[in-house]
């Protein structure tokens, strides 16, 4: 979407409108037309949670975006996501931990739902030359769906209050619900003490705990 110096929602609100290359959607490169997308030196990346692959319903994790592209003062990003069985809208909840370099918004109109983040107006300026990186957190839904893909764009900025001259970058980055729950296979040595008169046996672990079992009548019952 056209990369803005002001616009007339106010001075925290964002600079691009939706291209993250999500369903029905384009990429900022349907404004920004001079160069191909994806066609410079820069490099945009987009993590979930240290790289993770599989979400655990109703965890939360943080999300960071990085874009580099030398000799670039200013640089914004735009991230939203789908589920892969639908296409209407994003899916878990974003929430903002940065709220001076990022916000949410519904389509960059002004609204406060949950669609999309991205920079502020101070979340353009880059962090150093031809620099920039955002964080926030996504929750992820509470009930497992299908594989989530996060759509993100960014554009690199020569600030000349045009749409011109600039490079866009898009990519994508997809997690699945976790299959189950992850076990972990725990060995003990283990220690027993038989009292031939009580008849319990006493179950000693290396962890320093014990277990008394009482043997009676071919039978057993735990202490």
């Amino acid at each position: 979407g056209p990369f803005y110096t002001g616009n007339p929602f106010g001075a925290s609100f964002a600079i691009l409108s939706p291209g993250t290359g999500a369903p029905g959607q384009g990429t900022c490169n349907s404004c920004h037309t001079t160069y191909a997308n994806n066609s410079g030196t820069g490099v945009l990346t987009i993590d979930v949670g240290g790289s993770i692959t599989q979400y655990v319903p109703g965890q939360t994790y943080t999300v960071t975006v990085t874009m580099t592209q030398a000799a670039t003062t200013a640089i914004d990003f735009e991230v939203t996501n789908r589920d892969q069985s639908t296409s209407g809208i994003a899916v878990g909840t974003f929430i903002i931990t940065d709220p001076q370099r990022t916000q949410r918004t519904n389509g960059n109109l002004g609204g406060n739902g949950v669609d999309y983040v991205e920079g502020t107006a101070c979340g353009v300026d880059v962090i150093s030359p031809g620099y920039n990186q955002w964080t926030f957190n996504w929750q992820a839904p509470l009930t497992a769906t299908g594989n989530i893909t996060f759509y993100v764009a960014s554009v690199a900025a020569n600030f000349n209050n045009q749409n011109t001259g600039d490079r866009t970058y898009s990519t994508t980055y997809v997690v699945s619900a976790a299959s189950g729950i992850n076990e972990t296979s725990i060995k003990y040595d283990l220690k027993l003490f038989p009292s031939v008169t009580s008849g319990i046996f006493t179950i000693a672990f290396d962890d320093n705990s014990e277990k008394k079992i009482e043997i009676y009548k071919n039978k057993c019952k735990a202490l």
